[in-house]
């Protein structure tokens, strides 16, 4: 829990993958203080909870009943909580708003470019941007190459997404032209692209798939092309790009769970 404005708030509603991140380790220990009575203690500089027992003592190896091996510390009971308890509404988005200004102060920013980018045989080739269309050029006899970019997952955006996956740039479509004649449009449904795509309908009959930052186009897609090779990338407008700042993940720089620091 984290104590603000005289409520508390579990820690999960304020990640923004910013200011506040969870970050993979192999590892938690937890150490919890339980008083009399359950009341506000200072961790490290922040406002925190003391241990309140409702019913998951046995969670912990030093409890007094024998150790749980799977615990579940929801809690079960909230009449004993010194100060309300708020998962969500109007004081939960005002927090996350503070928090973001708070980050933007630190020199977190948003921005809208995804920073894609092919890498192929190891190379990085930047695009010519027009529009919703990314046309890159591929050497002669190109064996591999993916479609990199900047992710961002929703709900570090929007707790109320409820969304989690981490996703890269919504693909409509490929298009492959060589200069003798070798011309293949790929669609989003096409079974060669698999690896780093996930299929998200559209609207209206629409489609795309979203990729996760690093897809797959495998050389079988411009089989029998000759010479130098133009991909054209479509991709769908409206989408949130998020990088160098707060909740991105795949920018230059330090970067925690979809987050970077602005140099």
């Amino acid at each position: 829990m984290s104590v603000v404005t005289e409520v508390l708030i579990p820690i999960k509603h304020l990640v923004n993958g910013a200011t506040i991140a969870q970050v993979p380790v192999d590892e938690v220990i937890y150490w919890h203080v339980e008083l009399d009575g359950h009341d506000i203690l200072l961790a490290e500089g922040l406002p925190a909870e003391s241990f309140l027992d409702t019913g998951v003592r046995a969670g912990f190896e030093n409890g007094s009943d024998p150790v749980t091996l799977h615990p579940d510390f929801a809690p079960r009971s909230h009449a004993d909580f010194c100060r309300p308890l708020v998962q969500g509404g109007a004081l939960v988005t005002a927090m996350r708003a503070q928090l973001a200004t708070r980050a933007a102060v630190l020199g977190w920013i948003i921005t809208r470019d995804p920073d894609l980018h092919l890498v192929a045989d190891g190379a990085v080739i930047r695009p010519v941007v027009s529009g919703d269309v990314a046309r890159f050029s591929l050497p002669a006899g190109t064996r591999s190459a993916r479609l990199m970019s900047r992710t961002y997952t929703p709900d570090l955006l929007d707790s109320t997404s409820g969304d989690r996956r981490r996703l890269g740039v919504p693909l409509r479509g490929l298009l492959m032209r060589d200069r003798v004649g070798f011309a293949r449009d790929v669609a989003v449904d096409d079974p060669a692209l698999a690896a780093g795509l996930s299929y998200v309908p559209g609207q209206e009959g629409d489609q795309w798939r979203w990729t996760d930052g690093s897809a797959m186009l495998p050389a079988a897609l411009w089989a029998g092309a000759q010479g130098d090779l133009t991909l054209e990338v479509a991709l769908v407008s409206a989408s949130h790009w998020t990088g160098d700042g707060v909740y991105a993940s795949q920018a230059s720089g330090p970067a925690v769970d979809g987050c970077a620091l602005a140099a």
